[in-house]
């Protein structure tokens, strides 16, 4: 199976140049997706305009096979190897297009800055950690109604450098509502440096750098501090409670989330997700999830390792092909002990603890979240734990996972599978989204006036 949990794990690529303190790395610029035919390297789903991998001559469909002529034989593998290409001047890559293999090369370019905004990089230390902060503002000294945006699972840079990514287009649009918008890079992400992996992180490691972020947003006199909502998108949504109730900011926002505990959640995905994959085979995701399910439980409750468990190649092969398993313990492009982590972790109880207003958004077609149930039930904990009426639950129609309008979840499962869902994302950007947001924060706002 082709398990969708890993759309979003399509990668920026970032490479180090070191220049400094806390530089710019630079940037490759591709999305990337494992090869999961191959099981080498990694498809280039969408070369990014104007990056280094464009001037080097890579288009989309190439399949990056080598780095700096050292073979890659996994996309673990490969993404070991970007991830440690330093003050390279001159960086080669071996590629497979239709069938044939080629070389590229060319200078990485440093990460550009985003002109349409003002742009205000910054960071601070964690346990010995530089952890980047980006700013995106409107004109002047403010102080700004602000949205600490906290992005979903995987380890890429949040900075979203695409012109054509819809979540560009939302951090723009929220800026041109009048709104500063500040994100957190994950540890060595972006350009964040440190020991620190991201992909070895736990989910409770991860909550406090944004936690911590949190509390550096707080510094800032751009902001106004009665005016700081958070948005937490996809797994983003499961730290937002979390520094909700904590931190207690004016507002919460969620979108494409899940309450479920992890486990559960994967094995539901089997339900909705396989069928699109398969042609309507329910019969065969339900075998699926039944021969993946002591497996997952064995991982998830009982402190197994995937490696322990692995005995044969047919039961790799499962491992890889419906869980996305990556090698190395490493599902979906994270360790298997930040899924550990999560799964242990009661969304519902930080739900029960929100004491601000909650606004539950959920995509109509989103086939990550797989239906509205968790949305709406969210508008229900917080309403019934506050007394009141504290939360909102609003449907986007026609709207998937990362903010593109569609027909249907099928429709999404196929731009996915014939690699057009970036080429797709950029003429149906859904701008009615960012107008949900600022509406509702309005009369959020207007009541505590």
């Amino acid at each position: 199976m082709k398990n969708f949990i890993y759309l979003s794990l399509a990668l920026l690529v970032s490479l180090s140049i070191q220049a400094g303190e806390l530089p710019r790395r630079g940037m490759l610029g591709v999305h990337l997706a494992p090869d999961t035919t191959q099981q080498s390297g990694a498809i280039v789903q969408k070369v990014i305009p104007n990056g280094s991998a464009e001037r080097m001559g890579v288009i989309d469909g190439d399949r990056i096979i080598s780095v700096n002529g050292n073979e890659t034989n996994s996309f673990k593998e490969l993404m070991k190897q970007l991830g440690e290409t330093k003050k390279t001047k001159e960086t080669k890559l071996g590629l497979l297009r239709k069938g044939k293999k080629i070389e590229v090369r060319g200078e990485l370019l440093p990460t550009p800055f985003v002109v349409k905004n003002e742009y205000i990089l910054n960071s601070f230390d964690y346990k010995g950690n530089q952890i980047r902060t980006i700013i995106e503002k409107p004109e002047g000294k403010g102080p700004f109604p602000t949205i600490y945006y906290i992005q979903g699972y995987p380890c890429q840079s949040c900075e979203y450098t695409d012109p054509n990514s819809p979540l560009r287009k939302f951090i723009d649009d929220l800026v041109d509502l009048g709104y500063l918008v500040y994100r957190v890079e994950k540890p060595n992400m972006g350009d964040s440096r440190g020991e620190l992996q991201c992909d070895e992180i736990t989910f409770n490691t991860e909550n406090e750098v944004f936690s911590k972020g949190y509390d550096e947003l707080l510094k800032s006199e751009l902001i106004d501090k009665n005016k700081i909502a958070i948005f937490g998108h996809s797994l983003g949504g499961m730290h937002a409670p979390i520094i909700s109730a904590k931190k207690k900011p004016a507002a919460t926002i969620v979108y494409g989330i899940r309450i479920d505990n992890w486990y559960d959640y994967l094995l539901k995905t089997f339900d909705v997700q396989y069928p699109l994959w398969t042609g309507g085979d329910y019969v065969q995701g339900n075998d699926v999830k039944n021969q993946v399910r002591d497996y997952l439980y064995q991982i998830y409750y009982k402190g197994k390792s995937a490696e322990d468990m692995i005995d044969s190649d047919s039961t790799r092969r499962l491992f890889q092909i419906h869980l996305n398993y990556m090698g190395d313990n490493k599902f979906f492009g994270r360790n298997s002990d930040f899924f550990v982590d999560l799964n242990a972790t009661n969304i519902v109880k930080y739900w029960s603890e929100v004491r601000n207003p909650v606004l539950s958004l959920h995509g109509q077609y989103d086939l990550q979240a797989l239906d509205n149930e968790s949305a709406k039930k969210i508008e229900e904990i917080v309403d019934y734990y506050n007394g009141k009426d504290m939360a909102d639950y609003i449907e986007v129609p026609n709207t998937e996972h990362i903010f593109m309008k569609v027909e249907s979840q099928k429709q999404v499962a196929q731009l996915s599978e014939s690699g057009q869902m970036f080429k797709y994302a950029a003429d149906n950007y859904n701008e009615e989204i960012p107008l949900y947001v600022h509406n509702w924060l309005k009369k959020v706002y207007e009541r505590n006036n």
